[in-house]
């Protein structure tokens, strides 16, 4: 994906990064903010809000988010193009660079040793982000899953201590009161379903 769709993706009213990041880029909402500020751009929340050119030179709007991805303060260049991705099958990737196969006696593919070390960094990634997951990180995750059906207004009354805590939360987490209270209800309702 380029940098200028996401961009675009993002100036519209609705997307937050986090779903961009998701349904879009196909990486994490933290990883597309760490591309975006590599590339030049810092978003801004006071005045005019969104995601301003600060780099030097020309925007780069055509390059690919790929080409500023980093693993393990290594930048990955992408070395596929970028259209007509072709979908290699398993006899496809068994042949050498020469198109001669690979003698394998297990008929298993083999890596090479590049191939092995992106992997593996990729892997320590995956496992330092899984480890170093807040309660906002989990709380996000959930309220990303949960199902886009139409919605209903309800009236609630509530003590005012537990509102004032509903409020502070929802403003110290950047969430919305509806989807914390979906989520909240929802374990309520399924703790007690399963008492039965």
């Amino acid at each position: 994906m380029r940098i200028g769709e996401v961009l675009d993706a993002l100036a519209t009213p609705g997307n937050t990064v986090a779903r961009v990041a998701k349904e879009q880029a196909g990486i994490g909402e933290k990883r597309l903010r760490t591309v975006l500020n590599t590339a030049g751009y810092e978003f801004r929340n006071k005045g005019q809000k969104g995601w301003f050119y600060i780099g030097e030179g020309q925007e780069p709007l055509e390059n690919d988010l790929s080409d500023y991805i980093t693993v393990s303060n290594t930048t990955v260049q992408s070395t596929a193009p970028t259209s007509n991705k072709r979908i290699y099958s398993r006899s496809d990737l068994a042949k050498n660079h020469k198109g001669n196969q690979v003698n394998d006696p297990f008929g298993e593919l083999q890596f090479t040793k590049e191939e092995l070390t992106t992997l593996k960094e990729m892997i320590q990634e995956y496992i330092h982000e899984k480890r170093n997951q807040t309660s906002r990180d989990r709380l996000h995750i959930r309220i990303m899953k949960l199902q886009k059906e139409e919605r209903t207004r309800k009236t609630f009354v509530m003590s005012e201590s537990v509102a004032n805590k509903l409020d502070d939360f929802a403003e110290k987490m950047k969430f919305n009161k509806s989807d914390i209270l979906e989520l909240a209800l929802m374990d309520f309702i399924r703790s007690y379903d399963q008492e039965e």
